[in-house]
């Protein structure tokens, strides 16, 4: 029996059906051979990439079927170029342009970040970090604004912190100046402040929230453990402003040693005023312990002389009785 080497026809007439979607995918096994057209790969195929996003790219790298077989009368049969799962898995410079045309739909959304404050019991943890008003230049119109601030704590206490509720109301409403005043009742003090005009509104809406009130309560040494705020605002009124000035476009810094300096001058007049009322007071104690002692030297000097007083008296009275009873 002669044994004969199998042709490619025969190889190629003896291979089973191809099942595939595509009706060209399919090789007949009647002795003929077929072209397989190369067809696009499943999405199960492309490391999971949606159909829709890698057409492009899997256009620009489809081969002609004419390459899978070189020859068709050679007997040596070439393997089919596989390029569907070559796909990298770090993008490479093929997959650039459909990176960069579906980066808006794969690129995760940002979160927005939040512009509300952030809440305390009663107040924010920093109103000077959520908004801070620009310095005005010399010649901005302002408006002069009137706060009547009830409080339990004393007048020393704010006082102390005059300086610092400066710096609360320059850095955030562009405040010029802020001075305290007393008023008619021991609770409510007053606080009258130099504001630009375009901050007048701003600053009328902030002291109808807790927000302001909290940030006057940490000056004082409050803390926002508690129910409520102290500072409570009674009354606000407006008046007309006296503008800035160029000595007010000052910062917090030269301000305050403005205010030490002038504090260490008013020290040294009332150093002087108080000598000469410890003057004063030395000679009204002279004279008054002088005239104490010349008094209790009268009084010291008192005794005797009512002594020799009753002895010339009780001498006379004796001798009027001598002479009655010889009668």
């Amino acid at each position: 029996m002669d044994l004969q080497t199998p042709s490619i026809d025969t190889l190629t007439s003896s291979l089973p059906m191809v099942e595939s979607d595509h009706p060209d995918a399919s090789i007949a096994a009647d002795g003929t051979k077929m072209d397989l057209p190369h067809l696009p790969p499943k999405d199960s195929e492309t490391n999971n990439v949606p159909a829709a996003e890698t057409s492009d790219h899997e256009q620009d790298a489809n081969v002609p079927s004419s390459i899978i077989f070189q020859n068709e009368n050679s007997q040596e049969v070439e393997p089919p170029l596989i390029l569907h799962h070559a796909m990298p898995l770090k993008p490479s410079i093929d997959t650039a342009i459909l990176q960069t045309r579906h980066s808006t739909s794969l690129a995760p959304e940002t979160p927005r970040e939040s512009t509300s404050r952030p809440e305390t019991p009663w107040g924010s943890h920093d109103l000077l970090a959520a908004s801070a008003a620009k310095t005005p230049v010399a010649g901005t119109p302002t408006t002069c604004v009137h706060v009547a601030f009830q409080s339990k704590l004393g007048w020393m206490a704010w006082k102390d912190r005059e300086a610092s509720l400066f710096v609360l109301f320059e850095r955030v409403f562009g405040c010029v100046s802020a001075v305290l005043k007393f008023t008619e009742s021991l609770d409510v003090f007053g606080v009258e402040m130099e504001v630009p005009n375009d901050q007048v509104v701003r600053l009328e809406k902030e002291l109808k929230t807790k927000y302001l009130l909290a940030e006057i309560d940490k000056i004082h040494g409050l803390s926002p453990a508690m129910k409520a705020p102290d500072c409570k605002v009674l009354r606000v009124s407006k008046t007309m402003g006296s503008g800035v000035s160029s000595d007010s476009i000052k910062s917090s810094l030269e301000s305050l040693q403005a205010r030490v300096n002038a504090l260490r001058n008013c020290g040294n007049a009332r150093k002087k005023e108080v000598d000469a009322i410890s003057e004063q007071w030395n000679a009204l104690r002279e004279k008054v312990t002088g005239r104490c002692d010349k008094t209790g030297a009268h009084i010291v000097a008192k005794p005797e002389k009512l002594a020799q007083v009753e002895g010339h008296i009780v001498a006379k009275v004796m001798a009027e009785l001598q002479s009655i009873q010889e009668w």
